[in-house]
């Protein structure tokens, strides 16, 4: 997962924030969210140095046909029919 400005990268090239893909992404003004086998883990805009830190690791967070959000204070995820939410 790479990061550019909307007006192009820079000449040094993109931002890594993962190496692990992901379709399923949340952003808010800090950090870029995205779930992953079985846990939603986060990395700071600008990056993380690959180290990204996880939010939830559980057998409720889903991969199958996710869906992934964030507001000012919490995150939230669809668990098959169940919507589920934490704190960040």
């Amino acid at each position: 997962m790479l990061q550019c400005a909307v007006s192009g990268c820079p000449s040094s090239g993109p931002i890594t924030l993962a190496t692990a893909p992901s379709r399923y992404l949340a952003v808010d003004t800090n950090s870029v969210y995205w779930i992953t086998s079985g846990a939603i883990v986060k990395c700071a805009i600008g990056g993380c140095g690959g180290n990204v830190t996880t939010v939830v690791t559980s057998n409720t967070v889903s991969t199958q046909d996710p869906i992934l959000a964030v507001d000012a204070t919490s995150i939230y995820w669809l668990n098959g029919a169940t919507l589920m939410k934490i704190a960040k």
